[in-house]
């Protein structure tokens, strides 16, 4: 598993690079994304990047191994998902939105989308993610708004591309072990 870990380092190495340039462009993180799908959605079987919802385009739906479907949204890693007086940011405000939008149209539409669009079997109230921002931005008033908006709406998640990270990493090292281990200027890839 030594060459799997290390192809995933540099994986998470590239990603986080990635994000700690700032892009100012959400297309730079989605082309990233679609390259590597698996940092979203590690359970995937199939990915429908850029699918049209009537006048609505997603970002991503992705189809789980279990049958669910997941509808993401990513804003730019370079926005804060709340104001300086703890209230929702517009950005992220503006992110749910379009997520309510892309379920209302499927509600209103099941039957053609399921068959038209090759998502058979999807729900008229599918999962969905919201991805913005960075970690680091969020105080423990913030993440705790988060898991209260979250538990209010059970269905959607809200995380940071940190966090999109970070869960990536706990699932390879779930299924490969300790990615490395760093000393100095060497990795170790364990055997």
């Amino acid at each position: 598993n030594a060459d799997a870990r290390r192809k995933f380092e540099q994986l998470f190495q590239a990603f986080k690079s990635l994000l700690d340039s700032n892009p100012e462009r959400e297309e730079v993180l989605q082309q990233f994304l679609k390259e590597n799908p698996s940092l979203l959605c590690p359970s995937y079987i199939k990915l429908f990047p850029k699918l049209a919802l009537g006048n609505h385009i997603t970002d991503f739906v992705f189809r789980e191994a279990t049958g669910d479907y997941l509808l993401v949204e990513l804003e730019r890693s370079t926005l804060r998902l709340f104001k300086n007086n703890g209230d929702l940011s517009a950005d992220l405000n503006h992110a749910l939105g379009q997520i309510t939008d892309w379920k209302r149209y499927i509600e209103d539409n099941l039957p053609s989308i399921q068959r038209e669009l090759g998502l058979t079997e999807i729900s008229s109230n599918p999962k969905s993610l919201v991805v913005i921002g960075r970690s680091q931005t969020l105080s423990s008033d913030n993440k705790r708004k988060l898991a209260t908006i979250e538990n209010e709406r059970p269905k959607t998640k809200i995380l940071t591309y940190d966090d999109v990270l970070q869960n990536a990493k706990v699932v390879v090292e779930n299924l490969l072990g300790p990615i490395s281990a760093a000393s100095g200027q060497s990795r170790v890839f364990y055997k």
